[in-house]
């Protein structure tokens, strides 16, 4: 487990240290405005149709948290934004302060540029016309950056996969991890990730195990010094 977190950290680090010196990445049309993407799917475990149909209004600041109310999907008539695939989809996704400061500062360059035709409805991820990014072209444009990287393959979802596993790394309890991803069943949840399941609870049973004896030793030494243990 502390090999895959550092993987996984290790890849996190230097994708984003790819986008941010990458010039093309910087001046190829729209692109720029998908870069502060590329940080919430990495820690918010979110499906690329939610990410394009994330939208200003569901930002919120005060509470540090993205609303997923919405989703982009592809119909006849290009593509069109629907509630996301589930009632559990629909979810809060909880914001460190550096990816809450990153969209913040998005937004204020998207507001420079789009003017009057800014709305807070309006798609967080656009091209320079202000019309909301295809979730195929997000994938596109993450697997030529995975390529530039010279990092092994990966796509975009397993981004989703990432968040999950290095949330149970951090001891986050499973439900914790349902609601993350927006699993309608604890099940699906635990049978997705249950190859990571067996060397967690190894780690808390070490974890426990270290606790015990460590209040068994500081129980000894206080007999030891004639104290009176409480039970």
């Amino acid at each position: 487990m502390t090999y895959l977190r550092r993987l996984l950290q290790r890849f996190r680090r230097r994708f984003l240290a790819q986008i941010r010196g990458s010039e093309r990445f910087g001046t190829e049309s729209g692109v720029n405005r998908v870069l502060p993407d590329q940080r919430t799917p990495c820690g918010g475990g979110l499906r690329r149709a939610e990410v394009a149909g994330l939208r200003w209004i569901d930002l919120d600041t005060g509470r540090r948290e993205l609303n997923i109310a919405c989703q982009l999907v592809h119909t006849d008539h290009g593509l069109f934004p629907c509630p996301p695939k589930s009632a559990s989809s629909q979810r809060g996704i909880a914001l460190d302060l550096d990816t809450l400061r990153l969209l913040r500062r998005h937004e204020r360059v998207q507001r420079g540029e789009l003017g009057t035709d800014w709305s807070p409805s309006a798609s967080m991820f656009t091209r320079e016309n202000g019309e909301a990014i295809d979730p195929d072209y997000l994938s596109y444009r993450f697997h030529k950056l995975v390529l530039a990287s010279g990092l092994p393959p990966v796509r975009l979802h397993d981004l989703r996969h990432g968040a999950a596993t290095l949330a149970l790394a951090a001891g986050a309890d499973l439900r914790v991890v349902q609601g993350l991803l927006g699993h309608a069943s604890i099940v699906l949840t635990a049978d997705t990730y249950t190859s990571v399941l067996p060397q967690l609870y190894h780690d808390n049973a070490r974890a426990t195990a270290q606790m015990v004896l460590r209040a068994a030793r500081k129980t000894a030494r206080r007999v030891r010094k004639g104290h009176t243990v409480e039970v």
